[in-house]
């Protein structure tokens, strides 16, 4: 039998009551094998909804996908690259530590290659591919992963110098050119980039500053530079790190609490290094705050946010009475209540009402939902206080229906009644003093 839920709506004078409206987008804590079917049906689901929804929308110009986004990009990148190379100055003097020549059919060709033949030189250093690979954890570098060279060839550029020998029988020839001052320079653009804070950096970045980190290395270890190579070497550790633990990001309200996991204190509002593939149980307390628990599982190089908002300790034991238009949160709202501090009562004069909305649409056998919860707070018969929550759309067949709606509806609502209890002035519902 499928769930079925009345959608109620309210229409409440603005003056009587403050009206605060929240986007609750709620994660399951852990990952089971029922997670994963119900992914799968998710992914399926959507692209039938997109599909079915593109059919009757009316033609309008094309928004750039991701693909055309990055190869754009890239096209950006390399126009600036081939400026960097046009514009590079010319060798004059100085102490040589690399130097790669090469023909081409003019300047800005022989110039090209013979700065990519320079940087694969550099990246195709031996010493310093085992110094980085006994640096990292489960990442890998190779020759083969840097064959293209655009970081380094960018990277490079920073220092370089160009020795024109002019037209040749064999073509142009052009010298690329690294002298002792222009590889210090290379060396401390690198060392800036990487000396920073990598913790909350995308991992499309991280593996670009990874590059970098190896593009340090290998000079540092073609020049003997003990210190730069410790410093790479450990700069790569921390970014493979980062690739591969896991990164937890807890937003909390009140925003001063406190995350404990295992021994270990955290500020709310920072990023939490995880080792990765492991359950963790989160403790989130603050004063004047009910304690709340969690459990996660953090994959390898997974990302997680958690939001929590704690429900406030009320004092006086005042009664409210519960009133929804769906029977299994009743038990939800009455603990939310309890926890509290609020005393649970039939023939109270306070009143919390919970009406649970689902709007649904269906494309062949999958049924999305889009959710809303509004709780309202009365005493003694008028609105003091209401909260609506909103969850991010979600999809189930006929099979994973009933169990799953229950689950996403459980969650909305104790989110939303614990969001309302904070906002609550005790004194309005005639309480307030123990």
């Amino acid at each position: 039998m499928k769930l079925k839920i009345a959608a109620v709506g309210f229409t409440l004078s603005l003056s009587l009551f403050s009206c605060a409206s929240s986007q609750t987008n709620l994660q399951s804590t852990t990952t089971s094998p029922q997670d994963t079917e119900i992914q799968a049906i998710q992914s399926k689901s959507e692209k039938a909804f997109k599909e079915l929804e593109e059919e009757f929308q009316p033609s309008k110009k094309p928004l750039l996908s991701n693909n055309t986004t990055s190869a754009n990009q890239e096209k950006k990148t390399e126009r600036e690259t081939e400026q960097a190379i046009e514009n590079a100055p010319k060798f004059t003097s100085g102490k040589i530590i690399f130097k790669e020549c090469a023909y081409g059919k003019d300047q800005k060709d022989a110039r090209t290659t013979a700065i990519k033949r320079l940087s694969q030189d550099i990246i195709s250093n031996v010493n310093a591919l085992e110094i980085a690979q006994k640096s990292l954890n489960r990442g890998k570098i190779s020759r083969e992963y840097f064959s293209q060279t655009k970081i380094g060839t960018r990277t490079i550029l920073k220092g370089i110098r160009f020795q024109d020998i002019g037209r040749t029988p064999e073509g142009y020839k052009v010298c690329a050119v690294l002298t002792e001052k222009g590889l210090k320079e290379t060396i401390s653009y690198l060392k800036t980039t990487l000396n920073r804070n990598l913790i909350d950096l995308p991992k499309t970045e991280l593996e670009k500053i990874k590059e970098q980190a190896f593009i340090l290395l290998s000079l540092a270890e073609s020049t003997n530079d003990r210190e730069t190579v410790n410093f790479a070497s450990q700069k790569l550790k921390e970014i493979d790190k980062f690739l591969n633990f896991g990164r937890l990001y807890v937003n909390s309200i009140p925003s001063e609490a406190t995350i404990i996991i295992g021994n270990k204190k955290y500020a709310s509002g920072k990023t939490i290094l995880l080792k990765p593939e492991r359950e963790y149980f989160i403790t989130i307390k603050a004063n004047g705050y009910k304690t709340i628990r969690k459990k996660i599982y953090l994959g390898r190089g997974e990302k997680r946010t958690l939001s929590v908002e704690l429900p406030k300790i009320v004092k006086g034991d005042i009664p409210i009475a519960i009133e929804t238009n769906v029977n299994f949160i009743n038990n939800i709202i009455e603990k939310s209540l309890i926890d509290s501090g609020f005393k649970v009562s039939k023939d109270a004069d306070n009143k919390l009402t919970v009406k649970v909305k689902d709007f649904t649409s269906n494309v062949n056998e999958y049924t999305k939902h889009q959710l809303e919860v509004t709780a309202t707070l009365y005493a003694k018969g008028k609105p003091i206080v209401r909260k609506i929550g909103k969850m991010k759309p979600f999809f189930t067949t006929e099979a994973t229906e009933n169990s799953v709606l229950k689950t996403k509806i459980e969650k909305l609502t104790k989110a939303v009644v614990n969001s309302l209890l904070n906002n609550i002035d005790p004194k309005q519902l005639g309480g307030g003093e123990e």
